[in-house]
C-alpha cells in the first residue's frame, strides 16, 4: 500500500535521492491509486443506487398510505 504522506514528503524534497525514488516508483503508486480510486467510485455508485431504491420504496410505501386513507 501506498502512504501518501511518504510520496508527498519526497514530492516536496529537495533530496536528489527522494527525487530519483520519486521518478522509479511514480507509475506504481499511480496504478495503484487509480485502482483505488476505481473501487471507491464503484462502492459510491452502489451506495447511490442503494439509496435511490430506499428513497423510491419510501415514496411507493406513502402512495399506498395515501391509497389505503381514501379508501377509508
Amino acid at each position: 500500500m501506498i502512504d501518501i504522506n511518504e510520496l508527498r514528503r519526497k514530492l516536496q524534497s529537495d533530496d536528489l535521492i527522494d527525487r530519483i525514488d520519486i521518478h522509479a516508483n511514480v507509475k506504481p503508486a499511480l496504478t495503484e491509486l487509480l485502482e483505488r480510486l476505481e473501487s471507491a467510485e464503484k462502492e459510491r455508485d452502489a451506495l447511490r443506487a442503494a439509496l435511490r431504491h430506499e428513497a423510491d420504496c419510501v415514496e411507493a410505501a406513502k402512495a399506498e398510505i395515501e391509497a389505503l386513507r381514501a379508501k377509508i
